[in-house]
């Protein structure tokens, strides 16, 4: 579980989430929006302040220089401009006679002259255009996500106890205690591969709920390959598809 707290550190006041888990040690996540500490579960609030302060100039260095890195967003919601699918570059376009989006491609392997039809005006807006094409992106996120699983579960013989989508606004998948994985949506911009390191991350945490050797022992077991993939999701923004 999570709850927001203030503290007061040498470089000023702090806004903070605080989750407790089954990790073994504490741990800081920080965006240029928000700041989270991961702690192990009875941890004393006195030594989770005492982190915080003692990575206080850290944390202010670090967002300060999140926050100075302009966003260049990889989706543009205008008719005739290009949204990522899967990796892809595809065109958005408008067909008002049409009562549901039309993929004009192979939607399970994209290319970069696919067009995206939404059964749209001509002359919609940007926030209409935004809408009907996020709802086509998140039910093929649905369709592709719930593949792969099957798949791990065929081929690696693991699986969630459940899974869901996810609309999270800091990560990109979540493995909680009962066996749920989370998955954020926005992943089907970017390429399969990417999408299935995410997918072995949590179904890892199932039988490792760290980011001890042992569990990335597992990661390795379900995608040998995974650590050039690893980075190259890290340069990936979630604020960056909105």
């Amino acid at each position: 579980m999570s709850n927001l707290s203030t503290i007061s550190t040498s470089v000023g006041f702090f806004e903070y989430a605080l989750r407790y888990s089954k990790r073994r040690t504490l741990n800081l996540k920080v965006t240029s929006e928000a700041i989270q500490v991961n702690a192990p579960w009875h941890t004393p609030t006195s030594t989770i302040e005492s982190f915080i302060k003692q990575h206080a100039e850290w944390i202010q260095k670090t967002r300060t220089r999140l926050a100075s890195q302009a966003v260049q967003p990889i989706n543009h919601w205008q008719l005739g401009q290009t949204i990522q699918y899967l990796g892809q570059s595809i065109t958005l376009a408008a067909d008002p006679t049409a009562i549901a989006p039309c993929y004009q491609g192979n939607y399970q392997e994209p290319c970069g002259s696919d067009q995206l039809i939404l059964p749209i005006a001509l002359d919609a807006d940007s926030a209409l255009i935004k809408q009907h094409a996020q709802f086509w992106l998140e039910s093929r996120a649905q369709q592709w996500f719930t593949e792969r699983l099957a798949w791990f579960a065929e081929h690696k013989q693991i699986h969630p106890n459940a899974w869901r989508i996810s609309r999270a606004r800091t990560r990109w998948g979540q493995c909680n205690s009962r066996g749920v994985i989370s998955l954020n949506w926005r992943l089907i911009h970017f390429p399969h591969e990417q999408i299935d390191y995410v997918i072995a991350h949590e179904l890892a945490h199932l039988r490792q709920m760290n980011h001890s050797p042992k569990f990335w022992a597992e990661v390795a077991h379900l995608m040998p390959n995974y650590e050039t993939i690893k980075m190259a999701l890290r340069t990936h923004r979630i604020e960056a598809c909105d």
